[in-house]
């Protein structure tokens, strides 16, 4: 048989194991209430704040606004305006989108080559000399 202080030592000591994976998987931590102390809901509250911006970025408002209130819920020294922040992330990821597709565009059409510009370089290379020819 083994020997305890009780239920509520026990469930200090869980919670003490759990306390990293609480603190890196915040919805976990959520539901556990026994667990949550304010060292670490301040701590998790920054995975909050790093799922809402993945959300943001992917263009999910509204799941990332909801996300940044249970930061400042749960660490009220964050400094963020969850609407604001969301919907600049959400705007600043279209721009990266767009510059890349922007910059694909614009190599994409100078890998193609002209047929004018074919027939120049195929007739420069026909006045080059024999070993140096190459067929285009």
């Amino acid at each position: 048989m083994w020997r305890t202080d009780g239920l509520d030592s026990l469930l200090a000591q869980g919670c003490d194991w759990l306390n990293q994976h609480l603190i890196f998987n915040p919805q976990d931590l959520e539901t556990l209430a026994v667990c949550q102390t304010p060292a670490n809901k301040t701590a998790a509250a920054q995975f909050w704040v790093y799922q809402g911006e993945t959300q943001a970025r992917n263009g999910n408002i509204e799941p990332a606004v909801e996300l940044f209130r249970k930061a400042l819920a749960w660490n009220p020294n964050f400094n963020l305006n969850p609407q604001q922040k969301a919907q600049q992330l959400a705007e600043a990821s279209e721009l990266v989108t767009q510059g890349e597709a922007a910059f694909v565009i614009r190599h994409t059409k100078s890998a193609f080559i002209t047929p004018c510009k074919r027939r120049r370089l195929k007739s420069q290379l026909h006045k080059q000399s024999p070993p140096a020819r190459t067929r285009l």
